[in-house]
């Protein structure tokens, strides 16, 4: 579930040409830990997934998107519980809903242009 409401919101709170950069600087950061959460699930670095999830939690909860923060949470939740092998399986659900959230935000951004 993705709340524009609450991303337009958010993006309100500043003058046009700061939100252009603010979702610029957003992208470029889901992009970063985008590539993070991958290694750390090839590598099976639970720790480093563990990291990247809380970013991408935080980050997915302030621009709206509820599932895919959701889902780092529970992804960061298990980490820290020992259970990694749910934590390493459930990463590929939460770059998609992370990849959605990076499309709507390139949206944004281009009916800003």
């Amino acid at each position: 579930m993705f709340d524009r409401n609450l991303l337009q919101a958010f993006l309100n709170n500043f003058k046009e040409e700061k939100r252009i950069k603010l979702l610029d600087v957003y992208l470029m950061s889901l992009g970063q830990h985008i590539d993070s959460c991958k290694n750390a699930a090839e590598t099976k670095n639970a720790e480093k997934l563990r990291g990247s999830a809380h970013d991408l939690k935080s980050l997915s909860y302030t621009l709206g998107a509820q599932d895919a923060g959701d889902i780092a949470r529970d992804i960061e939740a298990a980490v820290i519980e020992n259970r990694h092998d749910y934590a390493l399986e459930s990463t590929d659900k939460l770059l998609t809903a992370i990849q959605q959230l990076v499309r709507v935000l390139q949206d944004e951004r281009a009916s800003m242009a």
